[in-house]
């Protein structure tokens, strides 16, 4: 695309490089913006964590000193300090990469007037809890976001979930970069599973949210009728509790605990289902990477993004409710189904692919410049208000389309 304006100044914030898919992900899409042109700063309260590897050359590290570690309240904290510190460079984006980032968004709202702030949509905007809690979501929710200038949503489906809790909001979908343009689907002579024993695979933080004890349950429960080992891939602070469940159940055997692995599609090869438990997500990238490697997954109905790939048989099966009995249910289901097939894989990603989706961001971006742009001249009494208003309209149009 031919931008008629300098590129932007891109500036992504984040509380760290903790190695979480978000921040995996804007480091990726720092990456292609430098390869476009742009100028890009990441600013981060501490630079602790793995994915401080991922940054890509070019990118220059804004970082607090002394830094603010992450914590229950840190983000609160760091949202002023942060926001003080990048007011010297006067970005001209501001990208947020998910919805845990939401709160810098007031604090960078008050330094950089001028500046148009992006937030990813990384998960649900809110819970489903009943009506009243829902209530009080929306309440704070509108609050949360009252600094952003437009949301991205990963798939159609948190498109329109923010659009009916946010209708004033500009909301665009831009799918997530999870593949590179070079990644090619596995053949299925390139895998290494066997038939004596069923390997399931969990890939994530051991946070709450991921629900990983519920896998050990799954796992239990299939004793002692299936042969199954359970590899879980990923870091966190519930990893005590799963080690002391996984005691209580005796599957020291069954199921082992990696740790933090940067080979994910090395594990994936091995694999025969990629299990998610989580009790909410966006679009899982672990998900996109699985059916790659031609392993199909077996999910809680936790994602827009799982539940368009599960249309497709072949790529996965959603659990009927979030019992231990359901999951089990569904991954016997799933064992009966074909392995994905190598071109269906490649066609339903297709809008994954790096290139893909930063170019929409890209677009995006620029929609948001000229607004601004003439915003700046109308304030200025540079144009007249009638073609500002007009252009303006024009150009969220654009964004609204870009991903279509």
């Amino acid at each position: 695309m031919q931008f008629f304006l300098p590129r932007p100044h891109i500036l992504i914030a984040m509380h760290d490089f903790h190695p979480g898919g978000t921040e995996k992900i804007a480091m990726t899409l720092a990456g292609a913006w430098i390869d476009m042109g742009f100028r890009v700063s990441i600013a981060v309260g501490s630079t602790s964590g793995e994915s401080d590897a991922h940054v890509p050359a070019g990118a220059t590290i804004v970082a607090l000193d002394p830094p603010i570690e992450r914590s229950l309240l840190s983000r609160w904290r760091l949202a002023r300090r942060l926001a003080d510190r990048v007011a010297p460079l006067r970005p001209d984006i501001i990208f947020l990469p998910g919805n845990y980032h939401f709160g810098l968004a007031r604090a960078f709202r008050r330094q950089l007037p001028n500046a148009a702030i992006v937030a990813k949509i990384s998960n649900p905007l809110i819970a489903r809890n009943g009506v009243l809690l829902e209530a009080v979501q929306r309440f704070f929710l509108r609050r949360l976001v009252s600094g952003i200038d437009a949301l991205a949503a990963m798939t159609p489906g948190l498109k329109n979930d923010a659009k009916a809790l946010l209708p004033d909001m500009l909301v665009q979908s831009v799918p997530d970069p999870f593949l590179a343009d070079s990644v090619v689907p596995l053949p299925p002579a390139q895998r290494r599973s066997t038939k004596d024993m069923l390997h399931l695979v969990c890939i994530g933080r051991l946070e709450p949210q991921k629900r990983f004890a519920l896998a050990i349950e799954v796992v239990a429960a299939m004793q002692p009728d299936t042969k199954v080992h359970l590899t879980i891939v990923g870091e966190g602070r519930e990893r005590p509790q799963l080690e002391r469940a996984i005691a209580r159940h005796g599957l020291q055997e069954h199921i082992t605990l990696t740790g933090y692995r940067p080979d994910v599609s090395t594990i994936l090869r091995d694999a025969d289902l990629l299990l998610i438990c989580s009790r909410y997500e966006g679009g899982p990238a672990v998900a996109a990477e699985a059916l790659i490697a031609g392993v199909p997954f077996v999910a809680t109905d936790c994602s827009h993004y799982l539940r368009d790939l599960a249309q497709i048989g072949s790529f996965g099966t959603l659990a009927a409710d979030s019992s231990a009995a359901a999951l089990v249910t569904a991954i016997h289901h799933q064992q009966h189904q074909p392995r994905p097939s190598i071109v269906e894989a490649a066609a339903a990603l297709s809008a994954n692919r790096l290139s893909h989706a930063a170019q929409g961001y890209a677009q995006l971006f620029e929609s948001l410049q000229v607004g601004q742009r003439r915003a700046a001249l109308l304030h200025s009494g540079g144009i007249p208000r009638a073609t500002t208003d007009q252009a303006s309209l024009s150009a969220n149009r654009h964004s609204e389309d870009v991903a279509a």
